[in-house]
């Protein structure tokens, strides 16, 4: 199970880490905030009952915020995660991608098509907002 005060501190600790990488992870970096924001919104009813993400995500199971279907409320604490989630998968794809590079970058594009890859792969399955 994951502390859920940890779990934010931590994604909202690696936001300097993503600042330095360059102004293009500002929209990545906002959307930490804004998914950190949602689970936050959840876990401060009840901080103590909450510690743990498992009781918070239950909670709102308990609650039936959530559709039938899978279908999860927006705001909420299960939206926060599960794009916090997708978020973080889509940053490891990109390092995972740079450090299995090998050889010269004659164009210099070689991290941009690491986040277009990382895009196409990881986010665009699940929106169409960005392309």
């Amino acid at each position: 199970d994951v502390n859920v005060e940890l779990f934010i501190d931590a994604c909202r600790a690696y936001c300097p880490v993503m600042q330095q990488i360059g102004a293009f992870t500002m929209l990545s970096i906002r959307e930490v905030h804004s998914n950190m924001a949602k689970i936050e919104g959840s876990f401060e009813l009840a901080p103590a009952r909450y510690r743990s993400m498992r009781e918070l995500l239950e909670a709102e199971i308990a609650s039936d915020m959530h559709s039938t279907g899978a279908v999860l409320s927006d705001p909420s604490a299960a939206m926060g995660l599960l794009w916090a989630r997708r978020g973080l998968q889509f940053w490891v794809h990109i390092y995972q991608k740079r450090l299995a590079a090998t050889g010269p970058d004659p164009d210099g594009l070689a991290l941009q098509r690491s986040i277009d890859t990382a895009y196409k792969e990881v986010l665009q399955p699940f929106n169409g907002w960005l392309s």
